[in-house]
C-alpha cells in the first residue's frame, strides 16, 4: 500500500487543498501463481483546510502539515472506500489497519515487558481462575 501527497500549496483565501493518492495493490497467498497484482485499488482525495490567520506559515510549514495531516484526515475515507471495493467484487474481506502516528525517536511500538507485566499477567490469571472456581462452587451448591 502505497500514498502520496499529489498537491498541498496555499491557495487564495487563507486555503490549502490538499490532494492525497493512495494505491492498493494485493496478490494471491500462492506466491507461485500469478508475480502480477491480483486487484489494484487506487484513489485520491481531495482535502481542504481554511486557515484563520496565515501568518507566518510558509510553505514549507504547508508541506509539512500536508504530508502528516493530509494523510492522517484521509485514511478513514481511504479504509472504507478499499473494504467496499472489495466487497463488492465479492473478495474474501479485507481491513486495512488503523492508521498511526510513530514519532521518529520512538520506532519500536511500546509493549510491557520483564519482571513487573509477568507479575501482573499472573496476577490477573490466578484472579479469573479463581472467579470460576468461585463460580463452580456456587454452581455444586
Amino acid at each position: 500500500m502505497k500514498h502520496r501527497i499529489v498537491s498541498a500549496e496555499r491557495a487564495k483565501g487563507n486555503l490549502i487543498p490538499v490532494v492525497v493518492r493512495f494505491t492498493f495493490t494485493g496478490f494471491q497467498q500462492e506466491p507461485d501463481l500469478e508475480t502480477e497484482p491480483s486487484v489494484t485499488i487506487e484513489a485520491a482525495f481531495l482535502l481542504l483546510y481554511s486557515l484563520t490567520n496565515d501568518e507566518g506559515i510558509t510553505e514549507e510549514h504547508v508541506k509539512a502539515f500536508a504530508d502528516l495531516n493530509g494523510v492522517y484526515n484521509a485514511w478513514p475515507y481511504w479504509r472504507e472506500f478499499v473494504q467496499n471495493t472489495i466487497a463488492r467484487m465479492e473478495l474474501p474481506p479485507l481491513t486495512i489497519p488503523v492508521f498511526r502516528i510513530v514519532s521518529p525517536d520512538k520506532t519500536k511500538p511500546r509493549t510491557k515487558t520483564g519482571k513487573k507485566a509477568d507479575a501482573k499477567k499472573g496476577a490477573a490469571t490466578s484472579r479469573r481462575k479463581s472467579v470460576k472456581k468461585k463460580s463452580a462452587a456456587k454452581k455444586a451448591t
